[in-house]
């Protein structure tokens, strides 16, 4: 049965070898088709069609005839020239003139760089590696801008490295070519020369959590992976993705806490003193709507319309016989909401926010400022990254609340006491915001510049504050867990339709 089982998985391994390598000879022969059409670096149709008549890509036929009307004046062979640069930066300025000088001298010579790829198993896409290879070649172009003659095009060589986990382009210059084709040494700088012969190397990391390095790693020199191999990684990736489980962090659990309770907006007892003052109808009834006018029976009770007007409009220092002297006047709670419904309906439209959406926000807020408190304390990130980090969280959770909603929020949270630092009148004053200018947190916006310092705006932009901490539980097979898995676990070799 077993040996049965081999045989089976190596035809099925062998196959897909077979399928690799007709897609290899097809790669090829395209990259061929598209180099014989762009005969010197620009594509003309009329080779392109040969091109593809040879190699049986599209059949023989006569070229079609031009229709009436007046020719075009530009085409596939012959383009519209660039356009004068409108740049009006320095730096925008200099990349306009190196593209006009690289534009006239593939005029003069077909342009060539020998690009070698090293295999690896991680499939990269190609976009990736084009922005790497244009920013290692940036100081070379430069160069060769500012000395017309210093560089060739065919001196350069690139080499991609692609690996699991990053992306590695080195620039080399063929040192000989160079010597053999410079001008003479007064007409070019000599630290053009030695800016153009360095090598610069980037390396883009991508990073994954390190339960994802550590187990589904395969890394290795030969080009062909064993079976036995194959299915053995195959089942520790499945292993993984089926039983490691993300945890959750309560607040029960951290050190440092803040004494507040805002799991359920309707309890006055859980609300603190401060909160509950803000409020003039706190944990009375958000029925909607208030009153309906074909509708009498759908709004809200006569008793929770009676305990809003002793709230609102007949608050001391007016008092209940006032309320009295109007019921006897208007007959009901709801005729006379009616007739002061301006002034009423405002406080009830605010708890009805208040319950359905700054209550969560502000609960989501307690959570997070506590969290990043704890790891400025302990030591695990500065007091900038735990700011930086709230200050996102802020505008993300504002970012879902309507313009009246954000108002409560900013009047609740500055009645509230927060760690040092951490309320949001000295977050105000760290980012060096001006509160007498609204801002209203909207995501769609873009960057928004105004809730953090202007000294971190690059970091905060290139991610050097993001989250890396994973919160993973995940514990690695025994050796008869893996076997067990195998057994169990689909087919790696089946194909998916």
């Amino acid at each position: 049965m077993a040996e049965a089982r081999r045989v089976e998985l190596r035809r099925a391994y062998e196959d897909g070898l077979a399928a690799v390598d007709r897609d290899v000879k097809l790669e090829e022969t395209q990259l061929e088709i598209v180099r014989l059409s762009c005969p010197d670096g620009r594509y003309d149709s009329e080779i392109a069609t040969k091109v593809a008549t040879k190699f049986g890509v599209v059949a023989a036929s006569v070229p079609p005839k031009r229709p009436r009307g007046r020719p075009r004046i530009y085409g596939l062979n012959d383009p519209r020239p660039p356009r004068p640069s409108r740049a009006k930066t320095p730096a925008g300025r200099l990349r306009a003139a190196s593209m006009r000088f690289a534009a006239k001298r593939s005029s003069r010579r077909a342009p060539s760089c020998e690009i070698s790829a090293i295999p690896s198993s991680a499939r990269t896409s190609v976009p990736k590696i084009a922005s790497e290879i244009g920013r290692s070649l940036m100081e070379s172009t430069i160069a060769g801008s500012r000395g017309v003659d210093a560089i060739e095009a065919d001196q350069i060589r690139i080499e991609v490295a692609v690996s699991d986990h990053s992306i590695s382009v080195d620039t080399h210059i063929d040192r000989e070519l160079v010597e053999l084709n410079s001008v003479a040494p007064e007409t070019v700088e000599t630290a053009v020369i030695d800016a153009a012969l360095a090598e610069p190397t980037v390396e883009v990391e991508e990073p994954k959590p390190k339960e994802l390095i550590s187990f589904l790693t395969c890394d290795r020199d030969d080009t062909e992976v064993a079976i036995d191999d194959f299915v053995g990684y195959s089942a520790l990736q499945h292993h993984y993705y089926t039983t490691h489980e993300f945890t959750t962090i309560s607040r029960g659990e951290f050190e440092h806490r803040l004494d507040y309770d805002f799991t359920d907006a309707g309890s006055i007892e859980k609300a603190a003193p401060e909160v509950r003052a803000l409020f003039k109808g706190y944990g009375l009834s958000t029925h909607f709507p208030t009153y309906d006018q074909k509708q009498p029976e759908l709004g809200m009770k006569d008793e929770d319309l009676l305990e809003w007007l002793k709230v609102t409009l007949f608050a001391p220092p007016r008092g209940h016989s006032d309320l009295e002297n109007y019921l006897r006047e208007y007959d009901t709670p709801r005729a006379l909401y009616r007739m002061f419904r301006s002034t009423v309906e405002p406080d009830i439209q605010e708890e009805r926010i208040r319950v359905e959406e700054v209550w969560p926000a502000i609960d989501d807020r307690l959570w997070y400022v506590e969290l990043h408190y704890n790891d400025y304390k302990s030591g695990r990130i500065s007091l900038d990254c735990a700011l930086v980090r709230v200050a996102f969280e802020d505008h993300q959770n504002l970012g879902n609340l309507s313009d009246e909603a954000q108002a409560i929020w900013d009047k609740v949270v500055d009645a509230m006491n927060w760690f040092d630092g951490f309320s949001r009148l000295d977050m105000a004053k760290w980012a060096g915001r001006d509160l007498s200018v609204p801002h209203w947190h909207r995501t769609h916006e873009g960057f928004p510049g105004f809730m953090y310092p202007e000294r971190l705006h690059h970091a905060v932009l290139s991610d050097a504050f993001r989250e890396t901490e994973l919160f993973l539980k995940y514990t690695p097979p025994t050796d008869d867990e893996l076997e067990e898995v195998k057994r169990t676990m689909p087919d790696p070799f089946r194909v998916h339709d």
